[in-house]
């Protein structure tokens, strides 16, 4: 899972300027009935 995340990575990000990254795998979610649980927090530069 972690070569397949990787991969995606890069192709999306390319190799210039990588963002800092977390990953963490769980063994469950908050509620059972949870099908994925994500937290994510971005800041885009508006005038390069």
């Amino acid at each position: 899972m972690l070569a397949i995340f990787r991969q995606v990575r890069k192709e999306v990000m390319g190799n210039e300027k990588m963002p800092a990254s977390t990953l963490v795998g769980v063994e469950s979610l908050a509620l059972p009935e949870w099908l994925i649980e994500i937290e994510a927090i971005a800041i885009i530069e508006i005038n390069p």
